[in-house]
């Protein structure tokens, strides 16, 4: 079976699915595959293969120097700015988890969370008044906060938050430097709160779309820059099923024909937005329920 991901039909399941159609050697991992991996940058003339294979439409800078002499010093400083663009959008979305953890943790304090439900009215305040709301609310639960990242034991969650406060240039274990943190925590929130709200209208303008194909492409398009957050939830995995059995219905997926499944970014289940608690360890859901489905739809070859 030949995987196009350029065809339209593959769209749905976007990044999140890479399907292989060959087995795996299912041989024992030897000490090297124990090694920690090695980070090897796509050369030019590997990336100028794949270019050309993919017969799409490639960002201009690209397509204009790929027969010439110039495309090894363009294809390395495209790579350059479109790496530290991902690394800024994952550095985003480890401070959106700082954010969802302080509105909704319950491992670090004793003071209610605020409820999904709080956080949508919210933005109907407007920025400003939100964010002064919101500071009056969750006065307590910072300051329980602050003083978990100062001394964080064995929670994970705390650790991990610890670790980006530090490398964002603040001392956790500083009184002196707390009110630096908090104004940081108060920036990110109002970030965070101003994000949703655009996010918001986009969506409502793409619902004025004139065609169903301009919706999806508009909605598709949504979430271009904003940060790539560890939170994660079930809900994609149901978007995944959906899309995989319709796959299956129209015949674009045999059955028992997928026997590698690749998935990229799982996330991790760190701060429940709804009603759970996150006295459980860190962990990540996505694979497993992936798994169970390819297997319900009898679409992966157990052997």
């Amino acid at each position: 079976m030949n995987f196009r991901y350029a065809r339209p039909r593959w769209r749905c399941l976007g990044l999140a699915l890479a399907l292989l159609a060959s087995a795996g050697s299912g041989r024992a991992p030897t000490e090297a595959s124990r090694r920690p991996p090695r980070v090897v940058p796509l050369s030019a003339e590997d990336a100028a293969l794949v270019l050309r294979s993919l017969g799409a439409p490639l960002p201009q800078e690209l397509a204009a120097a790929l027969e010439t002499t110039a495309f090894a010093a363009r294809w390395s400083e495209w790579r350059r700015r479109h790496e530290a663009r991902i690394r800024a959008r994952l550095q985003q979305g480890e401070e959106d988890s700082l954010i969802h953890f302080l509105l909704f943790g319950t491992s670090f304090t004793r003071h209610p969370r605020v409820t999904a439900k709080d956080v949508e009215a919210l933005p109907r305040e407007g920025g400003r008044h939100a964010t002064e709301i919101v500071s009056r609310l969750l006065r307590g639960r910072m300051d329980d906060l602050l003083a978990g990242l100062a001394a964080p034991g064995r929670n994970e969650r705390l650790l991990f938050l610890r670790q980006l406060v530090r490398r964002k240039g603040y001392d956790p274990d500083s009184a002196a430097d707390r009110p630096r943190l908090r104004a940081y925590m108060v920036r990110t929130l109002a970030r965070l709160f101003a994000e949703q709200q655009a996010l918001a209208r986009a969506a409502q303008e793409a619902e004025r779309s004139r065609t169903p194909a301009e919706e999806f492409l508009r909605r598709s398009t949504l979430y271009r820059a904003r940060g790539l957050s560890l939170d994660t939830s079930l809900w994609p995995n149901l978007a995944l099923e959906e899309a995989l059995s319709a796959l299956h219905a129209r015949g674009q997926i045999a059955a028992r024909s997928l026997r590698t499944v690749a998935v990229l970014g799982p996330g991790l289940d760190f701060t429940d937005k709804q009603e759970g608690f996150d006295f459980y360890p860190l962990q990540t859901l996505q694979p497993f329920a992936l798994i169970d489905t390819l297997r319900r739809l009898d679409l992966s070859d157990e052997r």
